[in-house]
């Protein structure tokens, strides 16, 4: 009895919830699907299937209801939410609890080592991309992080794009057609 009351003050005492399930062992969600606007809850596989087929990116976060920096952060987070909820057609936005069994396979696929840990996802992922960690957990900073990592995105993907042309850089004909011509043909012209 005296070491069950040790171990409560001790959860008082940092900070770790007080629930109905006894602090460490809480499960409930801190975020309700359709409740959080712009924020998708993700159950089992539901978050691999998504990143694997999407068109957009997407920002997760993995959070263990249990967790006391996570239900800190919920607030923030779903603050975040509601101020980038018109950005859902470009990127999207979700959480994953870790708490849940039936998720913490999921939570380990994608080596989540502390909580809450928000990761960036480009579309279309193999099953084997881990995601980006970020660190920013200000509703502002993680919308810099967020804009700037699109960005970059954006900027490498057009770079992905042109990556069937010619080099140019060191051409020196002015007639366009031999860009496309082979160093074969280019002799046997020379000829």
């Amino acid at each position: 009895m005296r070491s069950q009351a040790i171990l409560w003050i001790l959860f008082l005492y940092q900070g770790f919830p007080v629930t109905t399930e006894f602090g460490l062992f809480a499960t409930d969600d801190l975020y309700k699907n359709g409740v959080d606007l712009g924020i998708t809850s993700f159950e089992r596989n539901e978050v691999n299937e998504t990143l694997q087929k999407t068109d957009k990116p997407w920002l997760i976060q993995f959070y263990s209801s249990w967790c006391g920096h996570c239900q800190r952060f919920a607030p923030t987070f779903k603050e975040f939410g509601i101020r980038v909820q018109g950005w859902t057609d470009v990127m999207g936005f979700g959480v994953i609890n870790c708490a849940q069994e039936y998720n913490t396979q999921a939570c380990r696929d994608f080596d989540i080592a502390g909580y809450p840990s928000l990761k960036l996802f480009s579309p279309h992922q193999p099953a084997s991309n881990v995601g980006e960690l970020i660190r920013a957990h200000d509703v502002q900073s993680i919308m810099n992080e967020v804009t700037n990592w699109i960005e970059s995105l954006e900027r490498n993907e057009t770079g992905n794009l042109l990556s069937f042309a010619p080099d140019l850089t060191h051409f020196k004909s002015a007639n366009p057609i031999d860009i496309w011509k082979t160093k074969d043909e280019k002799y046997d012209k020379a000829d």
